[in-house]
């Protein structure tokens, strides 16, 4: 009689719609995967194609040198052009006789603000040219030089915010995050699979903005939208905190 009563118990428990909460292999609830999924922004990566490419430079054209830095066996050196704007600055490169031009560094105006040193980025050796020709018109060279022969590795003319190995891989992320107050731009470059590519975070984010503060992201995605703000990894932007 008791296992009667057990029995009909147990029926009558699966009828009312009663049943085991369901669990995935690894024994965890899917309503916890949901909400780990709901803290991170997958990144997804495009290609970056240089556009500006290294020429040979005929000297007959230069009109006036204007700077100019020596950097082991090659000279950088900035310059204008005769039949040119006045104001508009070249880069060039002298290795051994031959001398290569990489399109606009910058004005002359803005002649004290323009850099040439020896850096490294992705890992590799280059000759980083920075130049401006207005408040907002920057220009950004990374110049690789192998066998004797300069090529543009990264040319950029958005601010750059920070260059960092942000998620611990042992490769650096260039930070470039830009704009007016609460309408900020900010996108990733980084070295994957032999190339350069980048991410677009406000794109990623469906956010307005997007502004970084070393080396955390800030994320709002409309004007009276909450704070949301987020660390880079090797999975994507991860959630810290909200406000």
């Amino acid at each position: 009689m008791k296992h009667m009563v057990l029995l009909l118990l147990g029926m009558s428990l699966l009828s009312a719609g009663c049943s085991p909460v369901q669990t995935h292999g690894d024994d965890t609830p899917v309503a916890s995967t949901n909400a780990e999924q709901e803290t991170t922004i997958p990144l997804s990566f495009e290609e970056v194609k240089v556009e500006q490419q290294v020429t040979l430079l005929d000297r007959g054209i230069i009109k006036q040198v204007v700077k100019q830095e020596h950097l082991d066996t090659a000279k950088l050196f900035a310059f204008l052009k005769a039949n040119e704007d006045p104001n508009r600055l070249f880069g060039g490169i002298q290795i051994g006789d031959a001398l290569y031009e990489f399109g606009d560094v910058g004005a002359l105006p803005y002649v004290d603000k323009l850099e040439i040193q020896k850096s490294s980025l992705f890992q590799k050796s280059v000759i980083e040219v920075k130049g401006l020709c207005g408040a907002n018109c920057p220009f950004r060279y990374y110049i690789t030089i192998e066998e004797a022969k300069p090529s543009i590795l990264l040319f950029l003319n958005e601010p750059v915010a920070d260059i960092a190995d942000l998620d611990q891989d042992g490769v650096e992320e260039i930070v470039t995050s830009y704009g007016s107050p609460g309408v900020f731009e900010t996108r990733i470059y980084t070295w994957r699979d032999n190339r350069i590519v980048s991410a677009n975070h406000n794109k990623l984010a469906k956010a307005r903005s997007v502004w970084y503060n070393r080396p955390l992201f800030q994320v709002q995605s409309g004007i009276d939208s909450a704070i949301k703000t987020y660390r880079y990894t090797s999975k994507g932007l991860s959630l810290v905190t909200e406000r």
